[in-house]
């Protein structure tokens, strides 16, 4: 699966009067219209142009604004490559991610607009690419917590209905679920109110976004954005963590974890459940002050007892006890320390490497399978071979009970392949595409199993195919690319090229 961080920026709510919750609920929406989670997606109207050289690829990358909205270009020696960018996605905080729409697909831009430094820059992931281009895909795993609705093409990573987005910003339904029953009959019953949820319910309303984690496994024929409010995360999905190793320090913690440092910490611990990401935020009312809106959160748990060991806090208390922290999968950036430690120089722990745990338990019957999926994902990753053979044990021995389940035949396909038994991932992908024929990635990977079988033609075949499904997916093109070189039809391979070209990059390049 690509990982992908996109960083956010700044939008404005439509008007209060178009959100039909506002007609009983004025203050809270009025409110609301002001957080980030009401600015987390839009169109680029205004925003500023620039360029930025990036000496790796040796490109340089112009954003202006023409009659039809934002544009990037890419110049890299005598090719350019340029975009419609539609949208942009995110609160404003740390940046700006824009997404370009090309033939019914979205790309992250590699460029970014950065708050910190007020200025463009590579997007995350870009610094070090030499090939840096428009084909990162954006999944629907991505984009689902920034956007209120979308319309993705079932079978394809990156490639949705017109228009994509349906509701722009996050809506009300995100935390309250649908209003439709509420508004035929409005009463406590028909909403959700997450403050009155069970914990574990309670605390999943804002995991949904904010736990990222390692890897994410959707239960059998569910998706991110099967979720409700109301449900427990584990009903949907399980999220995956490293573990942490007590007393080893870490400086450097993952843009979305903050629920993960909040669960470490004494305050959440010692709540017993009490504790959770709505005592202290308040999404219909932003902190216009927020040294002393904090504070005041710290003091009414502590009491006014506290004073008589701590002096009064004259700048607050998150710059002692929370401070920042650098983001190690986004530059130039940084996040709020959740562990609130009394001593933020001495840290709980760091992370395990490459030893996964579960964020919460699945149902008892899944977890041997998501975890078998998480760890083969997990391996495949990072290359960590006993990670993919203990997934590959956790599969083998539950595959009777998921017989129809397509994620458990691909994953152990691929494991298989890892381990060099091409045979058995072959019969475990031919099995995938007999119940799920027009997904683009089984024919990707059993084109490379067919290969490594000296199986030519039929890889052929298969990277032919995949691209035919899901022409959006550049790692289809490069596949058969390289097969016809290495067997000197080189002829067809430029070919290949070219058609990537001519669709990814919309027959945009040229001196």
């Amino acid at each position: 699966m690509t990982r992908l961080v996109l960083l956010g920026l700044l939008v404005a709510l439509p008007a209060v009067c178009q959100n039909p919750c506002a007609s009983c609920h004025p203050k809270e929406v009025e409110g609301y219209a002001a957080s980030g989670m009401a600015r987390s997606v839009g169109r680029p109207t205004g925003h500023p142009e620039g360029r930025v050289v990036h000496d790796v690829s040796a490109s340089r990358i112009v954003i202006y604004q023409s009659e039809t909205g934002m544009r990037h270009r890419m110049v890299r020696s005598a090719r350019t490559i340029e975009h419609d960018v539609p949208l942009f996605v995110g609160s404003g905080r740390t940046g700006r991610s824009y997404l370009a729409h090309i033939r019914g697909y979205l790309f992250q831009s590699p460029v970014s607009f950065y708050a910190a430094r007020g200025g463009w820059a590579m997007s995350p992931g870009y610094d070090d690419d030499p090939s840096a281009d428009f084909t990162r895909p954006v999944e629907l795993e991505c984009l689902q917590c920034h956007a209120g609705g979308l319309r993705p093409v079932a079978g394809t990573r990156n490639r949705y209905h017109d228009p994509a987005v349906t509701v722009e910003p996050i809506s009300c339904a995100r935390c309250h679920g649908r209003a439709d029953q509420h508004m035929a009959e409005p009463s406590r019953g028909t909403i959700v109110n997450p403050a009155r949820l069970p914990p574990r319910a309670r605390a999943s309303v804002c995991e949904q976004c904010h736990v990222a984690g390692e890897v994410r496994v959707p239960n059998p024929g569910l998706s991110v954005a099967d979720f409700s409010p109301g449900m427990a995360l584990e009903d949907v999905w399980t999220v995956y963590v490293l573990e942490r190793e007590k007393g080893a320090a870490v400086s450097e913690v993952k843009a979305v974890s903050h629920a993960e440092l909040l669960a470490l910490s004494v305050c959440a611990q010692a709540s017993e459940g009490e504790m959770w990401c709505g005592t202290c935020h308040n999404p219909h009312d932003p902190a216009t002050d927020p040294k002393r809106y904090y504070r005041d959160r710290c003091i009414g748990c502590h009491g006014a007892e506290l004073f008589e060991t701590h002096d009064p806090p004259t700048d607050g208390c998150v710059r002692c006890h929370m401070p920042r922290l650098s983001a190690n999968n986004v530059a130039h950036a940084a996040l709020t320390d959740h562990e609130i430690l009394r001593n933020p120089r001495k840290k709980s722990g760091g992370p395990v490497a490459r030893r996964l745990t579960a964020w919460g338990e699945p149902p008892a019957g899944l977890r041997e399978r998501n975890f078998g999926l998480a760890s083969i994902e997990m391996g495949e990753r990072y290359q960590y071979g006993s990670a993919m053979r203990e997934g590959l044990l956790l599969l083998t021995a539950v595959q009777e009970e998921f017989p129809e389940d397509t994620e458990v035949m691909s994953a152990m396909a691929r494991a298989h392949y890892g381990e060099r038994r091409f045979t058995d991932s072959v019969a475990f992908l031919e099995a995938a595409i007999a119940r799920e024929p027009d997904r683009a990635e089984h024919h990707l990977y059993l084109g490379s199993a067919y290969l490594a079988l000296g199986r030519t033609s039929e890889a052929i075949d298969r990277f032919e195919r995949a691209i035919e499904l899901d022409p959006g997916r550049e790692d289809a093109y490069l596949n058969l690319t390289a097969l016809f070189n290495a067997i000197n039809r080189t002829e067809r391979a430029r070919e290949v090229i070219r058609n990537r070209d001519d669709f990814l990059l919309d027959g945009c390049c040229g001196p």
